[in-house]
Order: structure tokens, then sequence, then C-alpha cells
């Protein structure tokens, strides 16, 4: 049996993370535990390009990341 691709996985970007690392300074998270966060995700991409300012979905949160490519 021949499986092929979904189209909402050719459509969309999506991201596979292998790590995750948190940058906020940690005497703010130790003053207010519930404070923004900054991020950053390190892993893949698959789909087509993920677009500049895109909400990205982190199951439990929703985050506005900027992305860049280094």
């Amino acid at each position: 049996m021949k499986f092929r691709p979904t189209a909402w996985r050719n459509e969309h970007a999506y991201i596979v993370a292998d790590r995750m690392e948190d940058l906020t300074n940690p005497e703010l998270i130790r003053s207010d535990p519930k404070i923004n966060r900054t991020v950053s995700l390190y892993g893949y991409i698959h789909g087509t390009f993920l677009k500049s300012q895109a909400a990205v979905h982190i199951p439990g949160k929703v985050l506005h990341l900027p992305f860049s490519s280094k």
C-alpha cells in the first residue's frame, strides 16, 4: 500500500523541535513566576516556509515567536 502525504502537511509549516531553551532572566522568573518568557527553539521546519512573526502553537501555550533562520 502506498501512503500519500496529506495536503495539510504540504501547505502548512510545522516545527519539530529538538531542544528548547528559556532565555528569560532567572531573577525575573523568581520575582514573578507567571512572567512572559523568551524561549529559543532548535530543530527543523517542515512543510512550507514559516513567515516572520507567525504565531506558533506549543501545546498548552500560544506564543508569538519572531522567526529567524541562522
